[in-house]
């Protein structure tokens, strides 16, 4: 795979990009549990409750996801929200480039929810499996 480009993308500057970086983060959207819309996650990336990155080449944009700054009284951790990616991308390409936006922030810790697969996936990037999530409906979503 070809090495890419990675940039967070600005509230001024979504028009730009937001017709791609929907569609690759519509994937990882349709697995999660209705927490979010698709436009919650334009305002909260227009309002800056979430940053919006991309990894892209000349080709277009492969890679696109949401991440938000969790401060917590011990230490900061980024948690990511939401991430696509184009047909065949694995977690290796992208690796390198979050934990360094992690360590822009001053995070001491990256997290993340995802699919039971994610675990295996990144086991190898020294992700450790720390929970499970529980839920319950009380009235219908």
């Amino acid at each position: 795979m070809d090495f890419l480009d990675y940039n967070r993308v600005l509230p001024k500057d979504l028009e730009l990009v937001w017709p791609s970086a929907e569609v690759l983060l519509g994937k990882s959207l349709k697995h999660s549990q209705g927490q979010l819309s698709m436009d919650n996650i334009l305002e909260m990336i227009k309002d800056k409750t979430l940053d919006l990155f991309i990894g892209y080449d000349k080709e277009g944009i492969k890679v696109s996801f949401t991440t938000q700054v969790i401060v917590y009284p011990t230490y900061k951790a980024m948690r990511i929200i939401h991430l696509g990616t184009k047909d065949g991308m694995d977690y290796d390409a992208m690796e390198g480039i979050i934990d360094m936006i992690a360590d822009s922030y001053d995070c001491k810790r990256i997290e993340l929810y995802g699919r039971k697969g994610w675990e295996k996936t990144l086991k190898e990037y020294n992700y450790y499996y720390a929970g499970t999530i529980l839920m319950k409906n009380l009235k219908e979503i």
